[in-house]
């Protein structure tokens, strides 16, 4: 099972501040239940250390190099997209008018690349400037959850005037995305990457059980996160970075465990501590799911394993006599419970007498 693997990867001659490198992806092979894919993202020339645990047992620790090597970025023919199609508003600076689209800008799919394309117009005239010729600084700069290769940024000579750059996502969520042309500002926007397709849509993830619904003051508690892919289909994949906080109104966030479950599903499990609202937050591949975040309430209610039975009807009932006995309700901090109204079932059957 996935969840008695435990891949690490690192850069071993790390700058001051180390690479904060997206965890190691786990997925099970479509074609062999027993086959496991890794997946990790180095995001700068070094030598990397890889190191696998099975069941806390090592059996991988081994140094590979990582080169550097520059993305391909497919150049468009630009002549045929019509101005329109440069969706955002012009960028009007001191030299200059930007125009400005691309997924890279507003996001998309894991399986894409991040691209962007400028065109840089002289003020004024509104003509294409010819970049090859006149010196213009086009700085991008992508900020993420993680660690990601920086920007890659041509300049073609046909059209004049455009600049293609691209980047390349590596992990679901959201990114910054700055550009600026000869130190001035001209975008900053937020980019939503979602998970490949053939993982789950945030957005569709379900999420249901007894901790969203009827949680409780020291009872441990669990609900189910169910990974749905776009396409409406479950995904059975597992190894998804999910995430949960289970926050009190007033308090620190609990503790919470999530277990995959490798069928696409991961339990998670947490213990109230205090009755009143509490804030759940469940993300997957760093988005938020459906609905979340989520309100429930934590009642007070009994421990029905600490719940004291006394009394004669226990004991020495006799027949065709009445009979009694008394249950104490008791609260999981080991206290009575004295508000009363708690339903309560009670089972009384013959035994099985043979001749």
């Amino acid at each position: 099972p996935i969840d008695k693997l435990n891949l690490t990867v690192h850069l071993v001659d790390d700058e001051p501040t180390p690479l904060n490198l997206s965890p190691v992806n786990l997925v099970h092979a479509d074609d062999d239940p027993s086959l496991v894919v890794g997946r990790y993202y180095p995001t700068k020339p070094g030598n990397y250390k890889i190191n696998l645990l099975v069941d806390n047992h090592e059996v991988l620790n081994k140094t590979v190099p990582v080169v550097d090597t520059d993305f391909d970025l497919p150049l468009f023919d630009l002549e045929a997209i019509p101005e329109f199609n440069f969706d955002l508003p012009p960028i009007e600076l001191t030299k200059y008018t930007v125009l400005a689209t691309g997924p890279g800008l507003k996001g998309g799919r894991l399986d894409k690349l991040g691209r962007m394309y400028l065109k840089v117009l002289a003020k004024g005239t509104n003509d294409p400037v010819d970049l090859h010729t006149t010196p213009v600084d086009v700085e991008i700069e992508v900020k993420g959850k993680f660690t990601l290769p920086p920007p890659k940024i041509l300049l073609p000579r046909v059209p004049p005037g455009v600049v293609v750059a691209g980047y390349l996502p590596v992990h679901a969520g959201e990114y910054e995305v700055s550009i600026d042309v000869d130190k001035e500002a001209v975008h900053k926007s937020y980019a939503v990457w979602l998970p490949g397709s053939i993982y789950s849509d945030p957005a569709k993830v379900k999420c249901h059980g007894p901790g969203l619904e009827t949680p409780t003051v020291g009872l441990p508690t669990h609900f189910t996160v169910t990974s749905i892919k776009s396409d409406d289909h479950p995904s059975s994949l597992g190894a998804e970075p999910v995430g949960v906080t289970v926050s009190p109104l007033h308090g620190d966030p609990l503790p919470v465990k999530v277990k995959d479950n490798a069928d696409g599903t991961y339990t998670v499990a947490y213990t109230p501590e205090a009755p009143g609202p509490h804030s759940v937050t469940v993300t997957v591949s760093h988005l938020p799911v459906h609905d979340s975040p989520y309100t429930t309430h934590v009642e007070v209610h009994p421990d029905p394993r600490k719940c004291i039975l006394s009394g004669p009807g226990l004991k020495r009932p006799a027949v065709l006599l009445p009979a009694h006995f008394v249950v104490e309700s008791i609260l999981p901090d080991g206290t009575p419970f004295t508000k009363g109204g708690e339903p309560l079932e009670v089972t009384v059957t013959t035994p099985h007498v043979t001749e």
